[in-house]
């Protein structure tokens, strides 16, 4: 592949990358903007093109920009109590699905440092990966359909359940992050109010409820087709689209686990 369309392929995933390891997205835009603009005006380089090669391109330019001003996470959960390297590093193995050793190259050192921060990184987050998904949903066959997709990427459905359900006193084992798919042509108002949202959602009042203090994760309401956005500290709003695959879904669940306190 030629590096212009490399470039265009992952450049999606570069934003994000440097968006959140930076904590603001018009930063990570900068970062990216700067490090592709160098590369192009540099011409191809000699080496072939590959999406490892980009991401090593943007880290560096990222690296200098924290050298000079450190990343702006407040709010961002434990997130802000990882260091950079493992935030980094934590982005590129988790979000990207980069192997360990290919992710050392790209933040610049060896692989057995890059072990010992993700070992470091892992132990904050012990309790919440593999996910322990509480699932709610529309109807029957899209609760299957993200149910198969959840345990595809490696983490465990404990209920799957109809709105406005209850949840099942047998369940002992409290989910650590709720699931609720609603429609894709949903296009009704949401309001930036946890209050509001909880108030707006049958399902998550009843849901509250049934686990009352025992739940403290964060919760995932996809629904309509465009809005993208973490609605405050703990609820976060995706289009539908984006549990329409496991790479999707996977990106989804870590993105609410890691920046949520």
């Amino acid at each position: 592949m030629m590096w212009s369309d490399e470039i265009e392929t992952n450049l999606h995933r570069l934003r994000r990358y440097a968006a959140l390891a930076s904590g603001t997205v018009s930063v990570g835009d900068n970062v990216v903007n700067r490090a592709v603009e160098l590369l192009l005006a540099e011409g191809p380089p000699d080496e072939p093109a590959s999406a490892a090669k980009l991401f090593e391109r943007v880290d560096r330019a990222l690296r200098a920009h924290l050298d000079q001003e450190p990343a702006s996470l407040s709010g961002f959960g434990r997130w802000q109590l990882l260091e950079p390297l493992e935030r980094r590093l934590v982005l590129l193995v988790v979000m990207e699905g980069f192997p360990t050793e290919t992710a050392a190259r790209i933040a610049g050192v060896p692989a057995s440092d890059a072990r010992a921060a993700l070992s470091r990184a892992r132990m904050r987050y012990v309790d919440r990966f593999p996910a322990r998904v509480g699932l709610v949903g529309v109807n029957t066959a899209v609760r299957e359909r993200v149910s198969v997709a959840v345990r595809k990427s490696g983490h465990r459905v404990l209920w799957s359940l109809e709105d406005g359900r209850p949840v099942p006193e047998s369940t002992l084992d409290v989910p650590n992050v709720i699931l609720l798919v609603g429609r894709a042509d949903d296009a009704s108002p949401v309001v930036a109010d946890r209050a509001a949202n909880y108030a707006q959602c049958s399902c998550l009042a009843g849901l509250r409820r049934d686990l009352g203090s025992t739940f403290t994760g964060p919760v995932v309401v996809a629904r309509g087709s465009e809005r993208r956005e973490r609605l405050d500290a703990r609820v976060w709003l995706v289009p539908v689209s984006d549990l329409a695959d496991d790479a999707g879904l996977r990106r989804t669940l870590s993105k609410a686990l890691l920046f949520t306190a």
